[in-house]
């Protein structure tokens, strides 16, 4: 943070040391005090702007200034999604129950909290007509969501969950019906700085960094990707001799130079496969074209 005093003191004495700028002074009280008073809010909008500029800690950074940051070069942020499921609530009887919007339970052994997303409603008759092997009455299947949006916290069905704020009357056990799966976690500051880096790197996916990006945007579960190259024994692995494909196989060495490798999989030439008829590839159909594959 730039010191306004100090530095309107170091310009005038640079411009007119004969000026008295000492405390107390005359032109102190009457000119650079209120300057640099008047001048304080720009400063402090001066630096802010600098520091959006350039970013250098994006922590720092609200998510509403790094969003518009992101707007200028047309990136926006991740905003994850809510893991989804379904419960029932069991009853030693049949009971009427209504539970309302945000009625929240949790999973005991994480904590991890999830909440109804619409208004529920039972009827005691309705539950009359649910009893099961394990002698209880349950509800009809109830959509919750994960009250945070992150990638924990899935659970699978018979899982049981406790109730938050209490529900009355007091079921027996509450129970994941449908497992709760989806969620996945909100874009920090970090994250989503990164990628309007990459945005701005490059869109051809020329770069090791993009191509990670690029990857790991498709799946939060990935977390490891290695891109390789020409060169790499990986590149050659899954290659197959065409010639072994089909008995008609017509080959073009129109473009193979001499002294090019000749090798099976380092031909440098083009390879049309029949689908028709030898016939049609002996040239008495010229107007099909056949796919080819270079070799």
């Amino acid at each position: 943070m730039v010191d306004l005093t100090n530095l309107l003191i170091k310009q005038i004495a640079e411009l007119d040391p004969e000026i008295d700028l000492g405390e107390g002074s005359n032109f102190r009280d009457l000119f650079i005090s209120p300057v640099s008073t008047l001048f304080s809010n720009y400063q402090s909008e001066h630096n802010r702007i600098v520091n959006n500029l350039t970013i250098k800690d994006p922590t720092k950074l609200t998510e509403e200034e790094l969003d518009a940051i992101g707007a200028n070069f047309l990136v926006t942020r991740t905003e994850g999604d809510y893991h989804t499921g379904k419960i029932k609530l069991y009853f030693s009887e049949p009971v009427s129950l209504n539970l309302p919007v945000n009625t929240t339970f949790y999973f005991e052994d994480t904590g991890y909290e999830y909440e109804t997303i619409n208004k529920y409603t039972g009827t005691k008759f309705a539950m009359s007509q649910t009893y099961d092997v394990d002698g209880y009455y349950s509800t009809a299947e109830i959509s919750i969501r994960s009250v945070r949006k992150t990638a924990d916290g899935a659970l699978s069905s018979k899982t049981i969950l406790k109730s938050k704020n209490g529900v009355s009357p007091s079921p027996q056990r509450i129970e994941v019906s449908s497992s709760i799966s989806g969620g996945t976690a909100r874009e920090t500051n970090s994250q989503y700085y990164t990628r309007i880096l990459n945005s701005v790197k490059t869109s051809t996916l020329a770069s090791e960094s993009v191509i990670e990006s690029n990857v790991k945007a498709q799946d939060s579960a990935i977390e490891t990707v290695k891109v390789i190259g020409s060169g790499d024994a990986l590149m050659v692995r899954d290659l197959l001799s065409y010639n072994s494909l089909t008995p008609n196989t017509v080959e073009n060495f129109e473009y193979v130079v001499s002294g090019q490798a000749t090798e099976v999989y380092s031909k440098g030439h083009q390879a049309f496969v029949d689908n028709f008829s030898q016939s049609v590839v002996s040239g008495e159909n010229p107007n099909i074209v056949f796919p080819s594959i270079n070799a």
